[in-house]
């Protein structure tokens, strides 16, 4: 809309100065007043959208989590120096343009749920997505062993992300089978932890 309104309005200024002995000074001032004040919002809606450019300009894309309290930093780095090839990685489904889908995001490692929103327009398949989420909640959630291999199965997963997300999302209980050896061996220990799915 704001689009269209700017087209249009650019041939209305156009006309308006082209009619320019027909209109009153009073008319012409009054428009050009709000024609300032409209493209002061390039500016302040600009600075405010972006966190008034503060930081430092950079094109690494996960410089800002060095200093995040996330802890997803160094498991972020060791995962993409480590995980080779293409792995299903699980990690906490979440919304977009935030902090989860994290180790996905920024490695290029596949996940079984990423961002909700994006994954429904590229796909348009909302039962898909929503079957996905739940198996994912299930698989931190639940206790028993079985379960959770028989969906990590299905999705081929081979890694399993524990981070703050995950911690504060999923109940204790549910995802302390990730400790047990017969099915699970941490790879990486930080804040973060990661659990490569054993054969």
């Amino acid at each position: 809309a704001w689009i269209l309104f700017s087209i249009a309005s650019a041939y209305a200024i156009y006309d308006i100065i082209d009619k320019k002995y027909r209109m009153k000074k009073a008319v012409l001032v009054i428009l050009s007043i709000l024609v300032v004040l409209n493209s002061l919002y390039l500016f302040t809606g600009t600075f405010s959208r972006t966190g008034e450019m503060k930081g430092g300009a950079s094109l690494d894309g996960i410089a800002f989590l060095k200093t995040a309290d996330y802890g997803d930093y160094d498991a972020i780095v060791w995962a993409g120096g480590n995980l080779n090839g293409t792995p299903v990685i699980l990690e906490a489904p979440g919304v977009s343009y935030k902090d989860s889908s994290r180790i996905s995001a920024y490695t290029g490692i596949p996940t079984v749920m990423g961002w909700a929103g994006h994954e429904y327009m590229l796909r348009n398949n909302w039962e898909e997505i929503s079957a996905r989420i739940r198996d994912v909640d299930t698989i931190y959630e639940t206790e028993d062993n079985n379960e959770a291999m028989a969906l990590l199965r299905k999705y081929n997963v081979s890694y399993i992300y524990i981070g703050d997300k995950e911690l504060g999302k999923y109940k204790q209980k549910g995802l302390q089978k990730f400790e047990n050896t017969s099915y699970f061996e941490k790879v990486y220990r930080g804040v973060a932890e990661i659990y490569r799915v054993l054969p």
